[in-house]
């Protein structure tokens, strides 16, 4: 059986129930990098609205501090966001719809005729869902 590749670490290495030393890599070199780049981004886009570099640099901090204690250890996804970006679209083809240009949709978005139809059909059922009341399930009226 081949030994694990040792990794630099910052820690000292300590002899767990396997035999084998746990790797340990610095948080810099691994989710360091990712809270890094929250806090960053969270300041640029705290400061744009206003507030002082210092104080925008702390908001940053503390937001990456707060993820970091939140999901600290565990194995995280993050989506490229593909399904919010075509829930995007899919909002502007129904915004630029006029009942006849399916074909110029389709064009214009690089998708098949039948496709804007499933589109179509996915938004109408949408806005009706959220802007008829279901007559099956009536919700109660908010008295207050």
């Amino acid at each position: 059986m081949q030994q694990p590749t040792p990794v630099e670490t910052d820690a000292p290495a300590q002899r767990g129930d396997t035999g084998y030393a746990p790797i340990t890599v610095p948080a810099r070199a691994l989710g360091g990098e990712m809270l890094r780049y929250l806090a960053d981004v969270v300041a640029s886009q705290v400061q744009e609205s206003g507030i002082s570099p210092e104080q925008a640099a702390a908001i940053g901090e503390t937001t990456a501090e707060q993820v970091r204690d939140k999901f600290g250890g565990q194995v995280l996804y993050v989506s490229k966001g593909s399904s919010l970006k075509a829930r995007q679209r899919w909002g502007r083809i129904w915004a630029e719809f006029n009942g006849t240009n399916h074909a110029e949709l389709a064009s214009k978005y690089g998708m098949g005729v039948q496709g804007i139809y499933r589109v179509l059909a996915i938004m109408r059922a949408e806005f009706r869902r959220t802007s008829q009341p279901d007559l099956f399930n009536p919700q109660p009226e908010d008295k207050t």
